[in-house]
C-alpha cells in the first residue's frame, strides 16, 4: 500500500516540519546514502506571489537534510517561454540559500540533453531529450507547490517535471494528461515532497491567490501524493484525468482508499480551494490556435510566436503588478511566511 505523510507546520518552524514529514515516509529507504541527487522546485515565474513557486523555506529545510546525507546535491529548473529561470533563483531569494548552502543551481534550459525513449509512448512518439544531469543522478528529489490549475485541476508532483521539457512547451497544452505521464514514465521521480505552507487557488497556476494551509506532504508515490493533494484541495481524485492515467501506466496509486496516509489526519486539514476554470486569455489564446491545427506552422515555427510571447510576458507582468504584489504585501504584513521575501 502506498504511503502518504501528512504533517501541519505548526509555529512557522518548517524545518521540524519538513524533518518529519520525510521521516514518516522513511526517505532514506529511497535516497541512499552518498547519492547524487537533483532536486527541482516550482519555479514558474520569476515575479514572486507567495504560493505560486516552491517556498524558499520548504526547499532550504529539505536541501539542509540532503547534503547531510548525499554526496552531491545540484539545484535544477529550466526557463519557461516568458522568463528566465536565473531571474527566478534571483527574486525568489534562492540565490541566498543556494550560497549559503554551498549549492549551484543548473539552468536545464542550456544543459546537455541525451534522447530517451519509452515503449508505447502516448504523447512523445520519438522519445524526450532528457537532461543528462537527470540521467546521471542516483535520486531525484521533485518540490512541487500545492496548486490548482485551469487545464487538469490541480498541478502538484508529477506535472511539475514539465518544467524538465525543451522549449517550446507550449504547444503541449492540448495533451497535458497525455504528456504529464509520458514525462514520468521516463524521468521516474525517487521521491516528492510537496510544499503546501501556502497553496495557490482561483486563476491557478500563475495568476492565482495564496492560501495559506501550513501542511507539508511527502511520499515516493507521487501520483498517491496528488490524489492527496487533490482531495485537500476539495477535488475528486477519480475526476483528475492524468491521476487515472497514471495509475493505468503503474506509476502509482490514485485511489484515496488504498493509501496509507501517516501524520495528521487527512480530513482535518482538507480545506476546499476556488478552483482555476482557465480565465487567463493567453492560454485561452493558445489553446485555440493549437486546435486551429492549420495555424500551427504559421505561428509556433514564425516570428509571430516570439511575439505572442513578448504579449504573455507583458500581460503577466501587467497583472503582477496590478494584483501579485498586492498578494504578497498582504503575506509579508499578515504572516510570518513573508519574510522569506524579504530583501
Amino acid at each position: 500500500m502506498s504511503e502518504v505523510a501528512i504533517v501541519k507546520v505548526k509555529n512557522y518552524d518548517v524545518d521540524k516540519a519538513v524533518k518529519k514529514v520525510m521521516e514518516l515516509t522513511d526517505y532514506k529507504k529511497y535516497i541512499k546514502r552518498d547519492d547524487i541527487v537533483v532536486v527541482k522546485p516550482n519555479l514558474c515565474w520569476d515575479l514572486v506571489v507567495p504560493g505560486c513557486q516552491t517556498s524558499p523555506w520548504v526547499m532550504e529545510s529539505l536541501l539542509k537534510i540532503l547534503i547531510d546525507r548525499c554526496s552531491e546535491v545540484h539545484v535544477i529548473e529550466g526557463d519557461s517561454n516568458t522568463h528566465k529561470a536565473e531571474n527566478a533563483i534571483r527574486n525568489t531569494r534562492y540565490d541566498r540559500i543556494l550560497k549559503k548552502l554551498g549549492l549551484e543551481f543548473t539552468n536545464l534550459t542550456h544543459a546537455e540533453r541525451k534522447r530517451v525513449t519509452i515503449k508505447n509512448p502516448l504523447f512523445f512518439k520519438n522519445g524526450l531529450n532528457i537532461p543528462k544531469i537527470i540521467l546521471n543522478a542516483d535520486s531525484f528529489v521533485t518540490v512541487p507547490v500545492l496548486k490548482a490549475h485551469g487545464q487538469v485541476t490541480m498541478t502538484g508532483a508529477l506535472k511539475n517535471q514539465y518544467g524538465c521539457l525543451e522549449n517550446v512547451r507550449a504547444t503541449f497544452h492540448l495533451s497535458l494528461n497525455d504528456v504529464i505521464v509520458d514525462i514520468n514514465r521516463i524521468i521516474k521521480p525517487t521521491f516528492a515532497l510537496m510544499d503546501a505552507t501556502i497553496g495557490f487557488e482561483d486563476n491557478s497556476p500563475k495568476l492565482g491567490k495564496p492560501k495559506i494551509m501550513n501542511l507539508t506532504i511527502a511520499s515516493s508515490d507521487l501520483v498517491a501524493l496528488d490524489a492527496t493533494a487533490a482531495y485537500v484541495m476539495g477535488f475528486d481524485p477519480d475526476k483528475i484525468g492524468y491521476l487515472d492515467l497514471a495509475n493505468k501506466y503503474s506509476l502509482g496509486e490514485n485511489r484515496i482508499d488504498r493509501i496509507k496516509f501517516l501524520g495528521d489526519n487527512l480530513n482535518d486539514v482538507r480545506d476546499p480551494f476556488i478552483p482555476s476554470y482557465g480565465r487567463d486569455w493567453v492560454v485561452k489564446l493558445n489553446i485555440l490556435t493549437l486546435k486551429l491545427k492549420f495555424l500551427r506552422p504559421l505561428i509556433y515555427d514564425t516570428l509571430i510566436f516570439d511575439i505572442m510571447t513578448l504579449g504573455a510576458t507583458i500581460y503577466n507582468t501587467i497583472w503582477y503588478h496590478r494584483f501579485g504584489v498586492k498578494h504578497l504585501r498582504r503575506i509579508m504584513q499578515t504572516s510570518k511566511y513573508g519574510e522569506q521575501w524579504k530583501d
